[in-house]
Formats: C-alpha cells, sequence, structure tokens
C-alpha cells in the first residue's frame, strides 16, 4: 500500500516527472538502436559546443528540433553550468523548446536571482507570476494536473485498507511537501508528523498533485483521524490547498464545513477570506463561528474589515462576528461594538464583548504588585460595570485608560 501510494504519488509518466529527474546514464542503458544511441550522443555534442561558443547557431538549431526526452538532458547541463555565460545558450534552447518538462528546473532556479531563467520561464508558460518559486509551483500544480489514469489509480489505492493505512498514506506523503524551511511542529491525532522537505525537491509538484487527489477522498472519510491528518496536510500545503477547502464549505456535512473553515484560518491567506465571508451566514451556528474565528487568524484588514461589518449585519453573521471582535482584543475596534449598544437585539452580546475587551486592555498594561494590583483590578470592574450600555461613557472611559507609550529606547533605531 505505501509503496503503491508513493510510486502514485511520484507521478511517474506525468510532464511534470522528468523536470531534472532522468538520469542521462539510465536513459543510455534504456536505449536500444544504434541510431537512438547516436542521436543521444549528439545530443550530448551539441551542448559541449553550444556551452564553448562554438557553431552556436547550428547547435542552438539542433537542440531545439531533439526529441522531447532531450529537455531533461539540456535541464541536467544547465543545473551543472557553474558561469552565466554556460547557462544562456542553454535557457535559449529551452524558451525555444517551450516544453513544460523544463518548468520545474527552472522554477528550482530562481533562488538564485538571475533574470533571464524569469524571463525563459515567463516566455515557455506565457505567465507573469514574479520571482517566487512558491507561486510558481502552485500555478504549476494546477495549470499541469496528473493524468485521469494517474488520479483514478492514487483514488483507489487510498480507498483499500483499513483506517490506519489511508490515515498513514496521508502522513506518509506530508514530509514530501516542498517548504522553505524545515518544520516539526504539527499534532495529529495519531502523533507527530514532521514536515521535512525543500522548495527545490523535484518531485513535489508531482508529489501536491497526488495529496489533492487524496485530500478529496480523506475530507469524506468518516474517521476523524484520518480527517484530521487531511487538515494539517491541507495547511501543509497552504495557498494549494484553498480552492478545494472553497469546495469543502459546500459540502452537506456541516462537521466538513467547519472544518474547511478551521483549516483556511490555519492557512491565514487572503485568497480564502471571501470563502469565510460567505460561510459567516451558514446555518449552523458551529460553522459560522469556526468561519468567524477563522476570520480573526488570518489577520488580514480585509479579514478585519468584513467581521466589522458582519457584526453590524442584522442577519445572523451578527454573532459570531461580535465574538471573533472580541477575541481580538483592541484589534477588533471599539466602534462596532459601540453601535451594537445602540441596536436593542445585541445590545446584552455587545455589553458582554465590551466587558471581555476591557479585560483584554486591562491586562496589556504594566502589572502592578499586591495590594496595588487588588486596587487595580477593582476599581477596572467597577468602573467599567458603571457605563453600562452607553456608548458615549464607553469612548470616554478607554481613552483615559489608554496605556501610556513606552520611551524609546536611546540605541533604538
Amino acid at each position: 500500500m505505501k509503496r503503491l501510494l508513493i510510486v502514485a504519488a511520484c507521478g511517474l509518466g506525468a510532464v511534470g516527472g522528468c523536470g531534472g529527474t532522468v538520469d542521462p546514464i539510465g536513459r543510455e542503458e534504456a536505449v536500444g538502436s544504434d541510431a537512438e544511441r547516436r542521436e543521444r550522443y549528439e545530443i550530448y555534442r551539441a551542448i559541449r559546443l553550444l556551452q564553448a561558443g562554438a557553431s552556436r547557431s547550428a547547435a542552438v538549431d539542433r537542440l531545439a528540433s531533439a526529441p522531447p526526452w532531450a529537455t531533461p538532458i539540456v535541464c541536467q547541463s544547465l543545473q551543472n553550468a557553474r558561469r552565466a555565460s554556460e547557462r544562456k545558450p542553454l535557457l535559449d534552447v529551452l524558451a525555444l523548446r517551450r516544453d513544460p518538462a523544463s518548468i520545474p528546473v527552472l522554477v528550482r532556479m530562481l533562488g538564485a536571482g538571475d533574470p533571464v531563467v524569469l524571463a525563459t520561464l515567463e516566455t515557455i508558460t506565457g505567465q507573469s507570476l514574479g520571482a517566487d518559486p512558491v507561486a510558481w509551483f502552485d500555478w504549476w500544480i494546477y495549470a499541469y494536473p496528473l493524468p485521469e489514469a494517474e488520479r483514478a489509480g492514487i483514488a483507489r489505492a487510498f480507498a483499500k485498507g483499513s483506517v490506519q493505512d489511508r490515515a498513514q498514506a496521508l502522513t506518509d506523503l506530508v514530509s514530501f511537501f516542498p517548504r522553505t524551511r524545515i518544520r516539526s511542529e504539527t499534532q495529529s491525532a495519531g502523533g507527530r508528523i514532521s514536515y521535512a522537505a525543500e522548495v527545490d525537491d523535484p518531485e513535489a509538484t508531482d508529489r501536491k498533485r497526488a495529496a489533492l487527489v487524496l485530500l478529496e477522498s480523506a475530507f469524506a472519510d468518516p474517521n476523524p483521524y484520518v480527517r484530521q491528518c487531511a487538515q494539517n496536510l491541507a495547511v501543509n500545503l497552504g495557498r494549494t490547498a484553498i480552492p478545494l477547502l472553497r469546495g469543502e464549505l459546500a459540502a452537506p456535512d456541516a462537521v466538513r464545513r467547519s472544518a474547511a473553515s478551521a483549516t483556511l484560518g490555519e492557512i491565514g491567506l487572503a485568497p480564502g477570506i471571501p470563502a469565510l465571508m460567505e460561510a459567516l451566514g451558514d446555518p449552523h451556528p458551529l460553522v459560522a463561528a469556526e468561519a468567524a474565528f477563522a476570520l480573526a487568524k488570518v489577520g488580514d484588514p480585509a479579514a478585519q474589515g468584513g467581521l466589522r461589518r458582519a457584526a453590524l449585519a442584522l442577519d445572523e453573521r451578527r454573532a459570531p462576528a461580535l465574538a471573533a471582535l472580541a477575541s481580538l482584543g483592541e484589534g477588533g475596534g471599539l466602534d462596532p461594538l459601540l453601535l451594537l449598544l445602540r441596536v436593542p437585539g445585541t445590545r446584552a452580546q455587545a455589553l458582554a464583548a465590551l466587558e471581555r475587551l476591557a479585560g483584554i486592555r486591562y491586562e496589556s498594561r504594566p502589572r502592578p504588585e499586591g495590594r496595588d494590583l487588588w486596587l487595580a483590578r477593582h476599581r477596572l470592574r467597577v468602573g467599567a460595570g458603571a457605563l453600562r450600555d452607553d456608548p458615549e461613557a464607553w469612548r470616554r472611559w478607554w481613552e483615559a485608560e489608554r496605556p501610556p507609550t513606552r520611551p524609546r529606547a536611546e540605541n533604538a533605531r
């Protein structure tokens, strides 16, 4: 089961699987006829001539018209080139070939800051995504999906076996995904899952595609352990998993919808905000609450603005948005809660949120000791309690209790 999954996840035979992963020696052993061996020799000879600067035009034409299996050879030579003068003609060849198999190699080279690499990548793909390798990898996942036969094979492999097999399939796959730094911090129901892969993993794109196929089944799995592993995997995928999570917010099961909301909050990226705003109006209170607190976690100004608008709306979104704003402390803002004090149906909720906010505000101040601490707490409790539902009184108290600004250190810059 495990071996079958990993082979399928590597995407052997997929368009992206050959980018920088084909061994020239292994390829030569697989070539049967003398004609193919001679052709392969001519490819290597053209690369050497091209890098040496001799017969450049003829060498470029020869490489540009070579069979598809020549792309990994050119890519490998490109990666081995030490000087820009050696890389430039090979990049010109790849731009002429326009073979998608070269995209992963070029993406991995973006980190060196070579503008010619970026220009070649844009020529091949027709995209302008900047120099961020993660953005290019995410685009690659959806632009060149796994063939349908491989997708079906992965789904069949995942459907077999016990709950432990299905969950283990997800946890095994997690360790291969691209991250810019080593991570080992996610606790699942079955134990700790380690993320330890670099963004330049040559097979990462195909494994990401395989993960999306697995997630489609795992989110609907009846076992909570498998679903928890799927959530961890989606968080690790980050932006790549957001379209799938948006689809999960329309699932018939409220538990799945609430899990999708929570996962979008853990990912914490702006593309998930519109879906979470819609989920605030979910008829199930658990889903609406998860969506509200997920928006609070995102930390984006657009998310907090959406929460404030929802708190002022006279519909079912109001209550979860109020709770989420209160959880933000001062970051949620005072004005929405003061406005809600004027609405009879929300006065009690707004008052409770303000009193919690007052406590949060107090906790942010320097902590006195002993009797001074007791007096400060008593003053806050009596003073805030006397304000009750008078918005202007709350605003005056808020300004009067503003913590003093700390002086900058002399050596601060």
